[in-house]
């Protein structure tokens, strides 16, 4: 037992070595580490359920409960990032191989974090540099996960990346005012998005978040009305995609209630849905199709 317990520790030391590893790789990767970076470190490491990898999990609070020790360890010159990195993967893969996958892909989302920097409207909005995505495609290729560095996928086009802004503008601005708790809450969910079940969802906010402040623009010059544009986008999503429409139209309105619920009750905690928010929710569902015939919501 005592043996099983000692390798778990082993595994444990050394993806936490690899996670801080990574952190240093991009936040380095144009030669400082300023303050905003260090902020984002530290406010992934006190929210480590958005990452979906128990182990990677795991990894992020041994550094939240001792940073220092990795930042001196650091300054002794005992990190070699890109070795620390490929011998955890691969020791990894030797001892949890089932674990792996998903531990890469939450390290890729944890990387993609530290780049792309909060900035513009809500946080968002493309600020990733050129050395920062170089050191995310190096990493990708170390751990062989290619194609998730931060650009977003081609097959996404804006008429989708738009759809989640869209139920955002409609139910946030039900009530008349966009009030800081929706905003945050947009802010959010883009930062979990890998907590929505649809791939396509997630490459399509994705997309938003990489491309918010050209997207956000064109919208605000569009003469086209919000639920005409998202008819628009139900129907793409039916004849382009049938096997993913209702996932994505599902995650759309889930998207929604969590704007709608986004002020809570007393002292922020409960269901605060309003009337304007409800009728908001039952438009959005009728323009992507989804109501009974009586026109009630099939979903949410």
């Amino acid at each position: 037992m005592s043996d099983s317990l000692s390798h778990a520790e082993v595994l444990k030391d050394r993806l936490a070595r690899a996670v801080f590893a990574t952190f240093m790789m991009i936040a380095a990767a144009d030669r400082k580490v300023d303050q905003r970076e260090l902020a984002t470190l530290e406010k992934l490491c006190s929210s480590p359920g958005q990452f979906p990898s128990e182990l990677f999990r795991t990894a992020i609070v041994a550094i939240a409960r001792n940073p220092d020790r990795y930042f001196n360890e650091l300054q002794a010159g005992a990190f070699h990032f890109m070795d620390t990195l490929g011998e955890a993967i691969k020791f990894l893969e030797q001892e949890r191989p089932d674990e792996a996958q998903a531990f890469k892909e939450s390290l890729m989302a944890w990387g993609r974090a530290i780049a792309e920097a909060p900035g513009g409207f809500v946080g968002l909005g493309k600020k990733m540099g050129k050395a920062e995505a170089a050191t995310l495609a190096a990493i990708a290729g170390l751990i062989d996960l290619h194609g998730t560095v931060a650009a977003p996928p081609a097959l996404v086009d804006d008429r989708l990346a738009r759809a989640p802004l869209l139920v955002f503008k409609l139910v946030a601005a039900a009530d008349g005012t966009v009030d800081r708790k929706e905003r945050e809450k947009l802010a959010l969910m883009c930062k979990r998005v890998d907590e929505f079940s649809s791939p396509l969802f997630r490459a399509a906010v994705r997309k938003l978040v990489h491309d918010y402040d050209r997207i956000f623009m064109e919208m605000q010059q569009s003469n086209l009305e919000p639920v005409e544009e998202l008819e628009a986008a139900g129907a793409e999503l039916d004849a382009s995609y049938p096997e993913e429409s209702v996932a994505f139209k599902q995650c759309l309105m889930r998207w929604g209630r969590g704007i709608a619920e986004a002020s809570g009750g007393v002292l922020g905690v409960g269901n605060k849905t309003g009337q304007q928010e409800a009728l908001a929710m039952t438009a959005i569902a009728a323009s992507l199709g989804l109501v009974d015939e009586r026109g009630k919501p099939l979903i949410g």
